[in-house]
């Protein structure tokens, strides 16, 4: 595996054809599993039907189902204009996929107080986050990741509400789903290795599967 190599301004790493075709074929399943999945979330929200539920579950859906297209046209295209775009698409979408899957548990069983809380921490961060890859492309690539996991592990100051209120199997759902999405960084960042991003891609839909699951089954 070759170093990044700029186009422009932006420095993206160049992997080989097989291992782009890998990436990208991971999350376009990834995003052919959101749009399946997408019915069952409705189908969940009418059960407690309001504009909050049907408001939170679509906007995980459609945060999981943008990430998980930007990061498949990214990883198909071949490097030019049109890949440095899609990689910004890909991590701004990240900021936006962690807001959406707070937004269902804020709406939903967290209502009131805590969730306010929660939605005032994670989606201004989010919106911060996507302004930053929008003036700065992929950098700065640390600070970015440190983002990802404050925002992700944020749900921590609601961790009592949370015990109070959701069933322990939907707790264990979103600590698993944390956990593959922090210990997929470990691939993430082992760029030695062939086909580390593909095993990062692998742990993300792991990670969105365990949150898909406690939130189709707990949020409301």
């Amino acid at each position: 595996m070759n170093g990044p190599v700029a186009h422009s301004s932006i420095a993206i790493r160049q992997w080989s054809r097989g291992e782009e075709l890998a990436n990208s074929i991971s999350h376009a399943i990834g995003f052919v599993a959101a749009v399946v999945g997408t019915p069952f979330l409705f189908l969940a929200a009418a059960h407690h039907p309001s504009v909050r539920s049907y408001l939170g579950m679509g906007v995980f859906a459609a945060t999981t189902m943008l990430l998980y297209l930007s990061s498949a046209v990214h990883h198909w295209l071949l490097p030019g204009k049109a890949k440095e775009f899609f990689l910004i698409m890909d991590h701004a979408a990240i900021f936006l996929m962690i807001a959406g899957s707070y937004t269902p548990l804020s709406l939903g069983i967290l209502w009131g107080p805590w969730g306010w809380l929660l939605m005032a921490v994670v989606w201004p961060l989010a919106i911060f986050g996507v302004l930053l890859k929008c003036l700065r492309g992929v950098q700065p690539k640390s600070f970015t990741i440190s983002l990802y996991v404050l925002m992700g592990w944020v749900a921590l100051i609601a961790f009592k509400p949370l015990l109070a209120h959701m069933p322990e199997p939907g707790l264990w759902l979103l600590v698993a789903g944390g956990v593959a999405y922090t210990g997929g960084l470990v691939f993430y960042v082992a760029r030695r290795f062939p086909y580390h991003h593909l095993a990062w891609h692998i742990a993300v839909l792991i990670g969105t599967v365990f949150h898909f699951l406690a939130i189709w089954r707990y949020a409301f």
